[in-house]
């Protein structure tokens, strides 16, 4: 979304990416942006379509952080990323990312389901020892 908004704006992206894997990317000018803009139903169809749903999930999240606690929200991401053996193998910084808060306030989330004994924590690890309190607590049961 920050790219677009560069984009159609004329601004410098104020922002840097980093990868923990190699990857292929493509990268193309202002000027070629704005010929394909003006030239071609298709990628301006996709180029708005793409910017209309990041917009969307950004406002989402802003409502979410502002008005949903964190325990609630982590128990939500905690469900949805769990395995048929309620195992998920996500980083804490992973989860925080996707929540939109800092690694250290997951990680004490964390430990204070661990302490309530709704999971258990290991490294790269995350076992579901409660679902079905993690579900009231998420307000979601799964069925």
């Amino acid at each position: 979304m920050l790219t677009t908004t560069c984009l159609l704006a004329n601004n410098d992206y104020p922002a840097e990416g980093v990868t923990e894997t190699d990857i292929e990317a493509l990268m193309i000018s202002l000027t070629e942006f704005n010929l394909g803009l003006a030239q071609s139903p298709s990628f301006r169809e996709f180029v708005f379509n793409t910017y209309g749903q990041r917009l969307r999930d950004v406002i989402s999240l802003v409502g979410d952080i502002s008005f949903n606690r964190i325990d609630i929200r982590l128990a939500k991401q905690l469900l949805n990323h769990a395995n048929q053996q309620n195992r998920l193998t996500i980083t804490h910084q992973a989860l925080a990312f996707e929540l939109g808060t800092a690694r250290e306030v997951v990680s004490r989330q964390l430990k204070s389901f661990e302490k309530r004994g709704l999971l258990r924590l290991s490294r790269g690890e995350i076992q579901l020892d409660n679902q079905c309190a993690i579900e009231t607590l998420a307000g979601t049961p799964l069925i």
